[in-house]
């Protein structure tokens, strides 16, 4: 019974009372992708074998040996691409076979995959990594031009592949797949939250760079930084790591354009945020904003400046860190009387009120009790 969680509790109800009691010429195979769906009556009286993915190589020398027995011509990197797309599963993997030798005219080559897979070519793929590596933006816009017609989470997928292979290679370092691996997540909490696709794979990648600046020269500042004047702060180790480390890549990272200037984005951080302390890996900021401009700079790249403020530190100090916003001291004072104003709203209401039934029905006759 093949999908067998699609059954109705009726129609269950009525298979237990055989399968407590089968036939001996009979055997029961129930197949599902979902066995959390199977009713725990069944799955008790059952023996459970969970298939697993059929290993890359095996697809691979079984689809060579049909090929070869058919008398049709290929390249090896064409069936590697089709067996990577099969994702594990040999039903998958021959249909696209079937298909790629009618697309192909019986002569499956990489391009012909390519074209038809609508894959992205590996040359592309290595150029984007090499650029990340070099910190080259340019090169990282120009190679997105180029590829911008495929929808964005399928170039996240062809990256993540591209990278997994470097890894198992041994081709990479993995340090490098997790900073970029955290940028591609996020990139797909934006997709997912239906921002702009094609500003989602911009900022995606150019976050990579920014990510992979803990693993070159961290203590090295941007040019448009070296100069700025450093105000005089209060001393800590982390505190220095903060504003000499984190906040210069956070400046660097900026796309400067009409709202938001490095200038104007470096300003509001040091007027803005206060080092509060750091407690148990986590570090406190408070931010005390100054104008309504600077409000809106911040609550924009706020998230660059969490993000990058927990990937670098932890980087450097070995342990995880977690980035916490607490409110301007008068901004905490400020809610604090609104709240006890709000609690005295109710009395000065009641002083209207019997003010109102005095000049009513006389003072005389109106008796306040405790």
């Amino acid at each position: 019974i093949d999908e067998v969680h699609m059954l109705t509790r009726e129609a269950f109800n009525a298979l237990l009372k055989t399968l407590e009691e089968p036939p001996s010429y009979v055997k029961f195979i129930l197949a599902t992708t979902d066995p959390q769906k199977v009713p725990q009556t069944i799955l008790s009286r059952t023996q459970h074998f969970e298939f697993k993915k059929i290993p890359d190589k095996k697809i691979e020398n079984h689809i060579i040996s049909i090929l070869q027995k058919e008398g049709i011509e290929f390249e090896n990197e064409a069936i590697t691409a089709i067996v990577r797309n099969g994702s594990g599963s040999l039903r998958d993997t021959l249909t696209l076979l079937q298909q790629a030798i009618e697309y192909s005219n019986r002569n499956i080559t990489l391009q012909s995959i390519i074209e038809m897979l609508g894959l992205i070519d590996i040359s592309i793929l290595e150029t984007l990594l090499n650029a990340i590596v070099q910190k080259d933006k340019d090169t990282i816009l120009e190679t997105l031009q180029n590829i911008n017609d495929s929808e964005t989470e399928h170039i996240l997928d062809e990256f993540s592949n591209f990278l997994k292979r470097k890894i198992l290679l041994g081709e990479i370092e993995n340090s490098i797949l997790q900073k970029i691996a955290s940028s591609i997540g996020e990139g797909k909490k934006l997709l997912f939250s239906g921002v702009d696709e094609e500003f989602t794979l911009y900022t995606t990648f150019l976050r990579m760079v920014v990510a992979d600046t803990s693993l070159q020269t961290l203590q090295q500042q941007p040019a448009s930084f070296a100069n700025a004047p450093k105000l005089d702060r209060a001393k800590t180790d982390i505190e220095n790591l903060f504003w000499d480390m984190v906040v210069p890549r956070v400046i660097d990272y900026n796309i400067e354009n009409e709202k938001i200037s490095d200038s104007d984005l470096e300003r509001c951080i040091r007027d803005t945020i206060k080092f509060e302390k750091f407690e148990n890996s986590h570090i406190y900021f408070r931010f005390c904003f100054q104008s309504d401009k600077c409000k809106t700079i911040l609550r924009y790249r706020y998230h660059d400046i969490r993000l990058t403020t927990q990937l670098l530190l932890s980087e450097k100090i070995g342990k995880k860190v977690i980035f916490e916003y607490l409110q301007c001291d008068e901004v905490v004072e400020k809610k604090k009387e609104e709240k006890e104003e709000d609690r005295d709203k109710p009395l000065q209401k009641m002083e209207e009120v019997l003010e109102y039934l005095k000049s009513q029905f006389g003072e005389e006759n109106i008796k306040e009790l405790p």
